[in-house]
């Protein structure tokens, strides 16, 4: 709504005028402000909005990240990127959907495992909209396999399997085999992702399955195949 009310004016005013009602705010204002720079497309106060990354506030900072989306230039590129070392999984996160989803660069899969279970699971989603995945990624996202926190285990399963089709049946044995019927679950959804007649013996080995819910996923995904 203020880029729509104050984009047309004169762009030299509105700066210079923020850049005034900056200098006299408090944090919380700072963070307002930080917003409506970004949506007006303010970039000669870029530097302002990076000096809020310092603040001991994480709110602010997380605020701050993603607000500088809105002002992308290289300095803020590099700011963004330091940023996915933040203290804060809530500072890191709000740089991740600003550096990766509205300024398009591509997550590192062999750095996943460096980021909390939110972020991880975030650019799994996002990886698993692609349509292939790429060689150098299958063998850091497979050992995602193993994560701590199963709904990473099982974002990953089923990643692989979307991405990387009959190559990751090998993978998929582990969480197919778990006592975790969660993994196991995952695994079965994995494999219907898969659309190779190769997927088919595990898909029946987890028809035998103890739990309806491994069951469920396996059935599915053999009517799918067959």
């Amino acid at each position: 709504r203020a880029k729509e009310i104050l984009g047309a004016a004169d762009s030299a005013g509105l700066t210079e005028a923020v850049r005034a009602e900056w200098a006299k705010a408090n944090s919380e204002t700072k963070a307002y402000l930080a917003q409506v720079i970004a949506a007006i497309g303010l970039r000669d106060l870029a530097p302002e909005v990076r000096d809020l990354v310092r603040q001991k506030d994480e709110k602010l900072r997380a605020g701050a990240a993603a607000a500088l989306a809105g002002l992308a230039d290289d300095s803020t590129r590099d700011v963004l990127r330091g940023l996915l070392s933040d203290a804060s999984a809530l500072v890191q996160t709000a740089a991740y959907r600003s550096l990766h989803r509205t300024l398009g660069e591509r997550i590192d899969p062999g750095r996943l495992a460096s980021y909390p279970p939110e972020l991880r699971l975030l650019a799994l989603g996002d990886l698993g909209r692609e349509k292939v995945g790429k060689d150098e990624e299958f063998a850091p996202l497979s050992k995602l396999l193993a994560d701590e926190d199963w709904r990473v285990a099982c974002a990953v399963a089923v990643t692989l399997g979307k991405l990387f089709q009959e190559r990751a049946i090998p993978a998929l044995e582990a969480p197919a085999k778990s006592s975790d019927w969660r993994h196991r679950g995952a695994a079965a959804v994995a494999l219907t992702r898969i659309l190779r007649k190769e997927s088919v013996p595990p898909l029946l080995d987890l028809l035998q399955d103890k739990h309806a819910v491994v069951q469920g996923a396996a059935l599915k995904g053999l009517q799918h195949l067959t």
